[in-house]
């Protein structure tokens, strides 16, 4: 029998090295500019596994090529993380897993339908401007910052609708 594996070429075409993460948190490797690099995982949880090309280019944006032989969710109800602008590593807890989300590369996580976590599409780590108050020395103007902020994305009308008739369905 015949083991799947699953072959990810990396590519950076950015100004800056690249390091490559494993799930756990740890490095396992580096792209300098201009080179590339194929990873074979026989993992489908592996990072890279559900990419048959990665692309790194400038201004931290990640060009990124389905892999036909990575498993789609069996399930309707999952969520997509994605770590737009935070650090080139963030975990954040989601369904009970713990979800290590590299920089610009999307995590799929199946949802039970009843797990609260279903009502939503997507959640997003991204810059916010966050108005802080009113200015002291100038009560006219607002004090804004910038904040890494969770932003979710819920499911359409139609799909919450299924969902509730799913729960209603379980509690029978």
């Amino acid at each position: 029998m015949d083991e799947i594996t699953y072959r990810t070429t990396i590519r950076n075409e950015s100004k800056k090295g690249v390091v490559l993460w494993q799930r756990t948190g740890a490095g396992m490797g580096f792209v300098a500019p201009g080179k590339s690099i194929t990873l074979e995982s026989w993992n489908k949880d592996a990072p890279y596994s559900p990419y048959e090309e990665v692309i790194y280019k400038n201004d931290n944006v990640v060009e990124l090529k389905e892999n036909p032989l990575w498993p789609k969710p069996n399930s309707k109800w999952h969520l997509t993380a994605l770590n737009r602008d935070g650090r080139a590593m963030e975990t954040r807890i989601v369904c009970g897993h713990e979800l290590v989300l590299l920089k610009g590369i999307p995590v799929t996580v199946v949802t039970p339908c009843d797990d609260p976590w279903a009502v939503y599409l997507a959640m997003t780590i991204q810059l916010a401007r966050v108005r802080e108050g009113v200015n002291k020395e100038y009560p006219e103007y607002s004090s804004f910052c910038w904040r890494l902020q969770d932003t979710f994305t819920d499911r359409p009308e139609s799909e919450l609708l299924e969902l509730d008739e799913e729960l209603k369905k379980l509690l029978e």
